[in-house]
């Protein structure tokens, strides 16, 4: 099931979580937070319960598989409940959720938004460990997790798949860290999150995709480290990280591991790692992969890094003109320019004719013929012959 908002009204799905504890309905002193524990006023009451973050980004060919392990630690001798707001890219598909809470391992499970909060609330109400993941925004999630016991550790692991942009054969992953702060139009209607925005009527969400602003030269909480395993298919001409240093290790044709140099960096800016694969010819690449469900293959073709007029398939160009009288003038005389540029910027392979028509049809050439200097150079003399004034020859 999408996990798309609906405009700004509920997620038609969200991933649920739930863990029996074996408190049953013992009433729980729960403390809510988003990236940080706050009690049921909003006050803040301890540090983030979010310990650390770990990437790590299988990119094969064009497409890359992320898992992102969160894991939190409950500082307090009580009961609380984290609630916080992160970033995914906004291309990002969803397609796995897991809780690790001691030894047991649950598999989370996607139901309808209203289901799943429902379920979540009775869970937590109920003294369970439970976990919920809503989209907010195509870019932007958030996580509940309710009933962390006094100094547990729960791991929370999501993966996704999401297509690399490419522009002019460059290819780009990003992993988003921040949550910037966003514009929030329309008219106050009260606060339902605990973000630093209230909601408003043309965005009654926004106290919860405003998560706090950390401070200049603060921490937002945890740590980060970050793994890309990349298989590229194809030689590896370019790679470079935008805004964070980096190591490169195990680099070989096409292939490399990039890790963060710093992982104690503040989470601050996104990832962006750029790399090129083209080259002056035509590659290809077969890439496949085995699993249960039997082998899988990923073909590449990548274009060259410039097409040069000898690699381009030779065409045949049929250039039409009106000079009849409506074309008389300043018309005529601009339509003569574009059909002379035309002319002049044609493949060496190509062959070509030029046709003008008023009441018939003229021709410079009886059939196309190919593009040569002496040819272009009749085709040219036989344009600026013509006149907008009717007639034929």
């Amino acid at each position: 099931m999408d996990m798309r908002r609906i405009g700004y009204g509920a997620a038609v799905g969200a991933w649920l979580m739930l863990a029996a504890t074996g408190v049953g309905g013992a009433e729980t002193d729960v403390a809510r937070g988003t990236l940080q524990i706050v009690d049921r006023e909003g006050t803040p009451t301890a540090a983030c319960p979010l310990k650390h973050t770990d990437v790590e980004a299988d990119i094969s060919g064009f497409v890359t598989r992320v898992r992102v392990r969160q894991t939190f630690h409950n500082p307090l001798d009580k009961k609380v409940e984290a609630l916080y707001v992160f970033p995914l890219p906004s291309d990002a598909a969803v397609h796995g959720l897991v809780m690790t809470v001691g030894e047991r391992r649950i598999t989370g499970q996607i139901k309808p938004c209203d289901e799943a909060r429902t379920i979540y609330e009775a869970a937590r109400a109920a003294g369970h460990v439970v976990s919920l993941l809503d989209r907010e925004r195509p870019d932007i999630f958030s996580q509940a997790l309710a009933n962390i016991e006094p100094g547990a550790q729960v791991v929370i692991e999501l993966s996704y798949v999401e297509t690399l942009r490419s522009e002019e054969c460059v290819f780009e992953f990003v992993f988003p860290m921040v949550v910037g702060p966003r514009y929030m139009p329309g008219s106050l209607s009260g606060k339902q999150g605990n973000g630093w925005a209230p909601d408003t009527t043309q965005v009654p969400d926004a106290s919860r995709i405003s998560p706090p602003v950390a401070l200049p030269g603060t921490r937002a909480g945890h740590d980060i480290s970050l793994t890309v395993h990349l298989d590229a298919g194809l030689p590896l001409s370019e790679l470079q990280s935008v805004l964070h240093e980096i190591d490169v290790t195990d680099s070989e044709t096409g292939r490399a591991t990039v890790t963060l140099r710093h992982q104690a960096d503040i989470p601050n800016r996104d990832f962006i790692l750029r790399y090129r694969t083209a080259t002056d010819a035509i590659g290809d690449a077969f890439l496949t992969h085995t699993d249960a469900r039997g082998t899988f293959f990923t073909l590449v073709l990548q274009p060259p890094r410039a097409v040069r007029p000898e690699q381009v398939v030779p065409k045949e160009l049929i250039f039409v003109i009106d000079r009849s009288g409506s074309m008389s003038g300043f018309p005529i005389e601009k339509a003569k320019e574009a059909m002379r540029l035309a002319i002049e910027r044609m493949h060496p392979q190509d062959t070509f004719n030029l046709l003008s028509f008023s009441g018939g049809t003229g021709r410079s050439f009886a059939k196309p013929v190919p593009n040569t200097p002496a040819n272009r150079a009749i085709a040219l003399k036989y344009l600026a012959d013509l006149s907008g004034s009717g007639g034929w020859r």
